[in-house]
């Protein structure tokens, strides 16, 4: 989102290391959103940095200088606008789809952002250009950053506004066996790869998967 000297120094000083594990840590809500006609309209998306990221990004901004908690109002505003305005080449680190089939999700709507008890919040709505029928098959979501820089903590079980008969499961990754694959894949890198900053690009096997079923028994 915003540069992080500290992190940046620590990635530059340790490069093995520091893609190793992830250095920012994001809680995260997600609530299925349908339509009246009964299709996946939208995917409604909360966020809570951790505390040292939190203080991080409040200080590249320049923001509560002095520590005590309380936004003035163009910090506020300021904010807020970051959650709606992503900078080119963020995507959301979200992945939808239905079978085989990558979803197509928009960018950021009605964003909102917030600092509370010192960490900072933020809420988006991603919306499908193209509505989904969950009869067509079982629906898989993700939150996870491919480079695993940070890592995406899903906070309960997924909501479901507008279906009664849909249900959100969580299927918990298999963190062993995707440790062996990121070591493995850091492995195939080359040197000259590694010194150029390359990395495995398996943030996925981290993340735990959401499964979305509608209109079983």
């Amino acid at each position: 989102m915003v540069l992080r000297l500290l992190s940046l120094l620590t990635c530059f000083a340790l490069p093995h290391l520091a893609r190793a594990h992830p250095h920012e840590f994001v809680d995260t809500g997600l609530t299925f959103r349908f339509d009246d006609q009964g299709q996946l309209a939208a995917v409604s998306v909360a966020w809570v940095y951790d505390d040292l990221t939190s203080l991080l990004i409040l200080s590249d901004l320049g923001m509560d200088p002095d520590g005590d908690g309380i936004l003035t109002a163009a910090e506020a505003k300021r904010l807020n606008e970051m959650a709606s305005t992503w900078p080119e080449g963020f995507d959301g680190n979200l992945w939808l789809s239905q079978g085989s089939q990558p979803i197509a999700l928009s960018r950021p709507l009605d964003g909102a952002a917030g600092l509370r008890e010192g960490r900072i919040w933020m809420t988006h709505i991603r919306a499908l250009p193209g509505r989904r029928d969950p009869a067509g098959g079982e629906i898989r979501l993700q939150a996870y950053d491919p480079s695993y820089y940070i890592f995406y903590d899903l906070t309960g079980t997924p909501g479901i506004e507008g279906r009664p008969d849909c249900t959100a499961r969580v299927e918990p990754a298999d963190s062993s066996r995707a440790r062996v694959l990121y070591e493995e894949a850091l492995a195939a890198l080359s040197d000259a790869e590694l010194e150029a900053g390359g990395y495995p690009e398996i943030g996925g096997a981290f993340a735990d998967t959401v499964l979305l079923a509608c209109g079983q028994p």
